[in-house]
């Protein structure tokens, strides 16, 4: 991939006589299963793939926009105005660029200057990858990175998609867009296009890889029925609103469908109702099905959709119908079907790896007997790798950035952030740490998430974002952490929602949270030395603490009934919940108290940073009465 980079590199040099200064790559996607359902409020099933579009480019300081596409060196150098947006009639890809410019200045973004920018994509054009969609985002990132635009992803793929339908003049739904700005390594992207909420799937084939058939006839969404389809779809579910009161056609099952199918009167249209809402519940069933690791079921699943979409959809044609027919029938094949919007492109096929060639050679056989001309064929071997993601590349394409890879980690965890906000948490982690020296070393991303954020405290020290000191290292350890724990409140919930199945289930949930955020430092714990010796009473367990130097129990007694100006009053009051620390004094980011009555008194529940599992617990009184509890109160306890 290096190689493309300084390919490109070198054109755009060529072209406009300076040095670009940063490097984009998009990626494209495959839609394993729900079709035609996104415009339509349904479920789809797709998935980033390893092919895509790369980019080079540069800030201009006029209003001139420069492109160049290697490959579509016909067209030339496309040249046009920021003063002056208009839609080319001959089609050229530059106005897929211009779409994107005009979606996000119409949501407030300022793009003040111009820029160049040359590309290559290994997505073949119409073929049904989303060679289009590859481009919007990348043209998204192009001017976030440029233009400092502080957008989100989802932001950037609305913008693709506003691009296709306002500017272009296809009425797409969202899914091609999504699923290239939300791709992730082996998983499958399970989007309700209704809510927008998703769900990650790993994307386990098991023996089995994805084969793109390609059928090398292109196709134009405009010039085809693509828009036809939808439309059909608009006037069934009106048609059935007069009875329904149903939104868009992906809130019908297939009983309730088939039920009211009479109120269509078009037999046309019916098919083309039943479609969406059948494929819609093909898909939710596809999603399990892959969980379940049931992948005959799944394939079974795929061949009925490229069923629907030829008898009911009427979007395949012969040379689709040829693909796909012919692979399904073969050994090794678990199932196959068109992928995209149809009309040409390319199909799928789930095939064991050890049967690929056979495959290949009596598909490729058959499609050339009866078409007339080759198809051609690709192999994913997995659906995506992290080198692949969408992303602004600042040096390397080998690398991945820092602050992102901790932002997935975090993401990963499921407690505070999703995938939606990754933009947002990773911004986050820039304010902290710096913006330079990012790049991650090969192996990064598979470190759990406090090597990464050790890697990032270093980082911050090189950028002189903190002093090379251990307060400073140690408070900003602490606020990397803070972004993977939810709020106190969300914490006691949780706890107490926990409390009512078991006494066990609360402290669990916890210690773990307390250990995990690194609140427990169970690293710095694994050096103590720890052994038993036999006594007279039974074994005695000794600890030898190398972890953290124990404080005079003497002084802590004389330091709560000191009277203090300084906040907190001191390591175990309540005022630590949160705390950032300062010189000398531990920070607290990621610290969290259960509160909880005793004997009618408010307490506060946490482990100590230097514990063990039930052996050093903390009750803190919110009346500052540190290592105190009334007899009574122990009692009860």
């Amino acid at each position: 991939m290096t190689d493309v980079y300084e390919k490109l590199a070198t054109i755009f040099t060529e072209k406009f006589a300076v040095k670009a200064e940063h490097r984009f790559f998009s990626p494209g996607r495959i839609n394993l299963i729900g079709e035609h359902t996104d415009y339509n409020g349904g479920h789809v099933f797709p998935a980033a793939i390893t092919l895509g579009t790369y980019g080079v480019g540069s800030k201009r300081n006029d209003r001139k926009v420069l492109l160049y596409s290697d490959n579509f060196t016909d067209q030339g150098v496309i040249e046009f105005s920021l003063d002056d947006i208009k839609k080319d009639p001959d089609g050229n890809w530059g106005n897929y660029v211009k779409g994107v410019i005009l979606a996000l200045k119409k949501e407030g973004f300022d793009i003040p200057n111009g820029f160049e920018l040359v590309i290559e994509g290994n997505l073949p054009n119409a073929s049904g990858l989303s060679s289009s969609s590859s481009l919007e985002l990348l043209i998204g990132v192009v001017l976030e990175r440029l233009f400092d635009l502080k957008t989100t992803r989802l932001q950037l793929v609305k913008a693709g998609q506003a691009a296709e339908n306002d500017f272009i003049g296809v009425n797409s739904g969202i899914m091609d867009q999504f699923a290239i700005g939300f791709g992730k390594k082996d998983h499958a992207i399970f989007l309700d296009t209704n809510t927008l909420e998703y769900e990650l799937v790993p994307a386990e084939f098991g023996n089995n890889v994805i084969l793109i058939m390609n059928t090398n006839k292109r196709r134009e969404l405009t010039d085809s029925k693509y828009n036809q389809r939808r439309s059909e779809c608009e006037t069934a579910l009106k048609k059935l609103q007069t009875k329904l009161d149903i939104k868009s056609l992906g809130e019908l099952d297939n009983k309730t469908f088939d039920e009211n199918a009479d109120l269509i009167h078009d037999p046309t249209l019916v098919k083309r109702a039943r479609h969406a809402v059948y494929e819609n519940q093909r898909t939710i069933i596809a999603k399990q099905a892959l969980i379940d690791g049931d992948l005959e079921k799944f394939g079974q699943l795929i061949n009925d959709s490229h069923k629907s979409l030829k008898e009911d959809y009427e979007v395949t044609g012969v040379e689709l119908d040829t693909l796909a027919q012919t692979a399904q029938k073969q050994a090794g094949v678990l199932g196959a079907r068109m992928t995209g919007a149809g009309f040409g492109g390319c199909a799928i096929a789930l095939v064991d790896k050890d049967k690929v060639d056979q495959v290949k050679a009596a598909v490729g056989k058959a499609y050339l007997d009866k078409i007339g001309y080759e198809a051609s064929f690709t192999l994913l071997k997995s659906v995506m790798d992290p080198k692949h993601s969408i992303k602004i590349v600042l040096e390397d394409l080998m690398q991945e950035d820092l602050a992102g890879i901790f932002a997935d980690k975090v993401i990963e965890k499921k407690r505070t952030y999703q995938a939606l906000d990754k933009i947002y948490l990773t911004n986050q982690i820039y304010s902290l740490v710096g913006e330079k020296n990012q790049q991650a070393k090969d192996g990064d991303e598979k470190q759990d998430i406090y090597a990464v954020r050790d890697e990032l405290v270093r980082t911050a020290v090189k950028n002189q974002k903190i002093n090379d000191d251990l307060t400073d290292r140690e408070i900003l350890a602490s606020r990397l952490m803070n972004f993977s724990v939810p709020r106190p409140s969300v914490v006691n919930d949780i706890f107490w929602k926990k409390y009512k199945e078991s006494p066990n289930e609360a402290t669990n949930y916890f210690f773990s949270l307390s250990k995990d955020s690194d609140y427990i430092k169970t690293r710095a714990i694994a050096k103590n030395i720890a052994f038993k010796t036999a006594t007279d009473y039974g074994d005695l367990e000794i600890t030898i603490n190398l972890s953290k130097p124990e404080k005079d129990p003497k002084a802590i007694a004389a330091a709560g009934k000191k009277t203090s100006t300084s906040y907190p009053l001191c390591q175990l009051c309540m005022e630590n919940e949160g705390y950032l620390g300062r010189l000398g004094y531990p920070a607290r980011s990621e610290h969290r108290i259960i509160r909880l009555e005793l004997n009618g008194e408010q307490w506060g529940f946490q482990y100590s940073p230097y514990a063990y599992f039930n052996e050093h617990a903390i009750f803190l009184s919110p009346v500052h009465r540190p290592m105190h509890i009334d007899r009574i109160t122990f009692k009860i306890c």
